[in-house]
């Protein structure tokens, strides 16, 4: 994905930064910077405190250990999936 998004000439990626403030399609930084732009998506992973408590309030959710077991398949549709990226360290595939 961030591949296609530097192709388009408009995408900087800013790592070891945190946002700390949302204001219509403008961002402010940890560091004080802003940031400006058409769209604003905050993709939080598991992380639910700071600016993602400020937004988005108390959450029903809590993070916990991942953990794995084999059923059934199940005969229903699986909806969501919420993880952040440390996650992917245990599938090879995302290596």
């Amino acid at each position: 994905m961030r591949d296609h998004m530097v192709a388009s000439g408009r995408y900087t990626f800013v790592p070891g930064t945190e946002a700390r403030s949302v204001d219509g399609t403008a961002v402010r930084d940890d560091r004080g910077r802003r940031y400006d732009g058409d769209l604003v998506l905050i993709c939080a992973g598991a992380a639910h405190g700071g600016l993602v408590r400020e937004i988005a309030g108390e959450l029903p959710v809590r993070r916990v250990r991942l953990q794995m077991m084999q059923t059934a398949p199940l005969d229903e549709p699986l909806t969501t999936a919420i993880a952040d990226s440390d996650s992917f360290r245990y599938y090879p595939g995302f290596a």
